[in-house]
């Protein structure tokens, strides 16, 4: 138990900001009838992290033009969680087959989502994180096998990079306290999910998500992916 204490206490201080993982994208997998076979379960608990598949360093030359003061005996601007690893819990409620709703608990990447079938396997997925990250996707289920499911979709991405930045002037003493300050990244692009399963009859057990889009301000490629591990 104590080892269990320390666990959740790390997952809840991880710095940084990231966009979680909105695992109530998995109902996808559970409409009957159209794609078989079907796995429904009416809750979904389990283990997600993300992280960052490109470079990070035209964020680091932006912040410091952005942050940086001339007239400063020094500019400390230190990045936080640049490559948007992070570590969380979930939780899901499912609605079959029309509505899910799920909850993301870890410092980085704490954050609520919402999925809903719009037409036949075509469904919308909206999430916020609460440390201001944003995303809304249209995706189209592909695939529902007895061990495999496979989901392609286009959306839209808002990650907030953040960065502590600390001024210092002529007399100043180092702030003790860090000063964030983020660099907003607006994206779109494309995203595909792959659902393993261990059998014809169980629920998902592996979710694998990656995302491949374009930043127009940075004129930058945004490649992440996302690894669950749970029920859903």
């Amino acid at each position: 138990m104590r080892s269990l204490r320390w666990f959740v206490l790390l997952v809840l201080l991880l710095p940084g900001c990231a966009v979680h993982v909105p695992m109530s994208q998995t109902l996808m997998f559970h409409e009957d009838g159209v794609t078989e076979p079907s796995h429904p379960t009416g809750f979904g608990v389990g283990l997600a992290t993300t992280g960052r598949l490109t470079s990070t360093e035209h964020l680091r030359e932006a912040a410091q033009q952005r942050f940086a003061v001339e007239e400063a005996v020094d500019n400390f601007i230190d990045p936080s969680n640049l490559g948007n690893e992070s570590l969380g819990l979930y939780g899901s409620i499912y609605s079959d087959p029309q509505f899910a709703i799920s909850a993301t608990l870890g410092g980085a990447v704490a954050g609520i989502d919402m999925t809903f079938k719009t037409w036949k396997r075509k469904y919308l997925t909206v999430s916020g994180s609460l440390r201001g990250g944003a995303q809304a996707f249209v995706q189209h289920r592909t695939i529902n096998s007895p061990y495999l499911g496979l989901a392609l979709g286009a959306g839209y991405r808002y990650e907030p990079q953040l960065f502590d930045v600390e001024t210092l002037y002529e007399g100043d003493a180092p702030s003790q306290v860090p000063t964030y300050k983020a660099i907003p990244v607006h994206s779109v692009g494309g995203r595909a999910l792959l659902v393993l399963r261990p059998g014809p009859e169980a629920p998902g057990l592996v979710l694998g998500t990656l995302y491949a889009g374009y930043a127009p301000e940075f004129r930058r490629a945004v490649v992440t992916f996302g690894i669950s591990v749970g029920v859903f």
